[in-house]
């Protein structure tokens, strides 16, 4: 392909192998979305089982675990463990909210 085939189709319609993987991209991302709604609604049904047996809302050390957990996990697919600590950090942060 020259520069101006490159170019052209840049500015312009991609090539449909990289609309089918944007594609896949995009049902991977409705899939995120899909189990962060779960989480979510999985938290809140923890957060009444804690109220009903006396328990605190927050367990540090639980969220603490959770995300030692995920560091290792994504160390093991070759994922940089750092990023993932940030980004369960936040999921934590999304089920407390979605759990009032």
């Amino acid at each position: 392909m020259t520069k101006t085939e490159t170019w052209t189709r840049a500015a312009g319609e991609a090539p449909t192998e990289l609309v089918e993987l944007r594609a896949r991209l995009d049902r991977v991302d409705a899939r995120i979305l899909r189990l962060l709604a779960r989480r979510g609604r999985l938290s809140l049904e923890a957060k009444r089982l804690k109220q009903r047996v006396d328990l605190p809302a927050l367990d540090l050390r639980r969220e603490s675990a959770v995300v030692a957990g995920a560091a290792r996990g994504a160390r093991e697919l070759g994922l940089d463990p750092e990023l993932v600590r940030d980004i369960y950090w936040r999921i934590l942060e999304l089920s407390r909210k979605a759990a009032p």
